[in-house]
């Protein structure tokens, strides 16, 4: 049992708090602190979802008032995940966390399995940096900073976060906890950006808050059947479904990747295949067979207009009303008649009373208290399919200003703003960055090169010149829309680009295998810890240790040089007590075989092998001290 351990601070990563301990005890070793604080020198530090954490407990200072269930809660990423794990997956993930060793942890929540790309190093924000040290004398690693797609920080509107030079998933130093006092540039490099993020920051917003909902959030998980009938509700009223739950497949995921874009869903790991019948958009809102990503979930639920809040919320129960409710929605012909027969209530937490949620068929829904005028008390909860219609067909009126379709619409400027926003309607969109609204010469300079692009390639399309200048026709479809629609080929059909295959895995097989002999030299040059070469540590150090599992059989030169260099245990047994000799015999010592098995940690069923044995009693002759005085 240890007698100190710092208290966790707010979102702190419990990786954090164990760096911060290493930090205060001023252990040179990383083994003693694994040692203090989970009793065994080789677990690894993991970042997201940790293992060990009932041993860590039970070595926390008396009196502590910490649980497992608590820092897993609290100071780990599983509440990010954990509203879209089936319910026994969620207590596997949870058991594993508590008493298990940490493998497999990530592969039972999904995350292995996944193409969504995540951070590799872990991330910071620069305001936050400064908030903590005058808060509380030191920063650290917050949790939200890690999450993927982040781009910039969801308590500092508008600030970027940053990369750190700190690997998550490291081969060298699997073992280590590195503090962000120690870590944190005095200027501040690169933000984190993904292609694409800079045309939508309202998104990058939203990605931002949501996922600080889901990490924040104590709820219990409504299921994923729950999801997918939410999901269908939505797509039933932008009629991307009918009503016995039949979805027209094509026109869901062309709109889908229009919405985002093509090249910035692939950039991040979430690219729909060509077949739509393949897409993941598609298999979250049919009979869910297994989880998705929550990151997808987000994509999924700002498409579809809806928050996190809403899709994860708690059935309501349903109240048969006494009187008919009006229909808010100043768009709709019906607008102030009487149609809503029930409301989905819910208790307030201050008084008790009931709240009903009233939703209309046109899709306008409005949450009041029962009892109040709704006409002086609702807040709607979501427009609906009409009312969206009706903005577009503002949005297209030149004689119709922002103030005069606010009016129209029954809402202020700033709602219009940002549904145009989320719909892409070009007009009244936010600006590119906050604060910031397009000048003339730059609507110039993006009107020429796109004519440029289009007289370099006369032969193509519409898309295939899109494709050659995707940021530009972003700009201008948000910007400068009609000028654009004016200034492209007809839409008859012509010559494009012939398609070529994202990844020639021929040419990948041949670069990885060229690399391996020198990862081999590099594996075994490193002493602190001595590391086996494993076909797993080899693709780690290439980058991309989910090859291994997932596209082995396109590797097969990779795979077959591998194999010929890594080491068996009786090998790497062999290498260590070498190694050991070595820090012997320089040091002036001579070893004894005992000695050397025991300091190169030769396990007892390797150590009586005669291999074994003759090798240890070799290396402790004194004449081959002389050879290691020479090399």
């Amino acid at each position: 049992m240890i007698t100190v351990f710092p208290d966790p601070y707010p979102d702190e990563l419990l990786y954090s708090v164990c760096a911060r301990y290493q930090e205060r005890m001023m252990w040179g070793n990383q083994k003693t602190t694994l040692e203090d604080l989970f009793g065994s020198n080789t677990v690894v530090a993991v970042v997201d979802l940790p293992g060990h954490v009932d041993a860590l407990i039970s070595h926390l200072p008396a009196g502590h008032r910490y649980s497992s269930d608590e820092i897993i809660d609290r100071h780990t990423l599983l509440p990010y995940f954990s509203p879209f794990l089936a319910a026994s997956q969620l207590e596997g993930v949870r058991l594993a966390m508590r008493r298990g060793s940490g493998s497999g942890i990530s592969g039972r929540a999904g995350i292995m399995a996944s193409t969504v790309k995540t951070p590799q190093v872990l991330q910071y924000c620069p305001q936050c940096v400064e908030a903590d040290r005058t808060a509380y004398g030191e920063a650290y690693w917050h949790r939200v900073h890690q999450l993927p797609g982040l781009t910039v920080c969801p308590h500092h509107s508008g600030t970027s976060i940053y990369p750190s030079q700190v690997a998550i998933h490291s081969s060298g130093r699997r073992q280590g906890f590195d503090i962000l006092e120690a870590t944190t540039p005095e200027a501040y490099k690169e933000p984190v950006l993904y292609p694409g993020a800079n045309a939508q920051p309202d998104l990058n917003t939203f990605v931002a808050h949501q996922s600080w909902g889901l990490l924040s959030q104590s709820r219990v998980a409504v299921g994923l059947d729950a999801l997918r009938q939410r999901y269908m509700e939505q797509l039933q009223n932008r009629d991307l479904a009918n009503t016995n739950g039949r979805i027209r497949a094509r026109e869901f995921v062309q709109q889908f990747e229009q919405f985002y874009g093509r090249d910035w869903l692939r950039a991040m790991g979430c690219g729909l295949t060509e077949d739509g019948e393949q897409a993941w958009v598609l298999r979250m809102v049919r009979h869910p067979k297994g989880s998705q990503h929550p990151f997808k979930h987000l994509l999924l639920t700002h498409f579809l207009g809806m928050t996190m809040d809403a899709l994860l919320e708690p059935k309501r129960p349903s109240l048969r009303l006494n009187r008919l409710w009006p229909c808010l929605n100043r768009v709709a012909v019906h607008y102030g008649q009487p149609l809503i027969s029930e409301a989905q209530t819910q208790l307030r937490q201050t008084s008790g009373g009931k709240v009903g949620v009233f939703t209309c068929s046109c899709g306008f829904s409005y949450r009041c208290a029962i009892g109040e005028d709704p006409y002086l008390e609702a807040k709607v909860v979501q427009f609906g399919p009409i009312w969206e219609a009706k903005l577009k067909k503002l949005s297209e009126d030149a004689t119709v200003s922002l103030r005069g379709a606010a009016r129209i619409l029954g809402v202020d400027p700033a709602t219009v703003k940002y549904h145009a926003t989320r719909l892409q309607l070009g007009r009244w969109q936010r600006p590119l960055s906050p604060g910031k609204t397009p000048q003339q010469g730059s609507i110039e300079d993006y009107r020429q090169h796109w004519l440029d692009v289009q007289a370099q390639y006369p032969e193509m399309g519409r898309t295939a010149l899109r494709q050659m200048a995707p940021a530009v026709w972003s700009w201008l479809y948000c910007h400068d829309r009609e000028w654009l629609m004016a200034h492209q080929p007809s839409a008859a059909p012509t010559l494009r680009p012939e398609r070529i295959s994202r990844v020639d895995w021929t040419q990948r097989d041949r670069d990885c295998a060229a690399q391996v002999p020198a990862i081999v030299t590099r594996l075994k040059q490193q002493e602190d810890p001595i590391v086996r070469v494993t076909a797993k540590a080899i693709f780690r150090e290439l980058g991309h240790s989910s090859w291994l599992e997932r596209h082995h059989d396109k590797l097969p030169l990779t795979i077959q040089t591998i194999a010929e260099v890594v080491e068996d245990r009786i090998a790497f047994a062999l290498r260590r007590l070498d190694i050991v000799a070595t820090d012997f015999w320089r040091t002036g010592r001579t070893p004894n075989p005992w000695e050397l098995l025991r300091s190169a940690g030769i396990r007892t069923d390797l150590a009586r092998l005669s291999e074994i044995q003759n090798t240890a009693a070799r290396l402790c002759d004194p004449v081959v001290a002389i050879t290691y005085a020479d090399s």
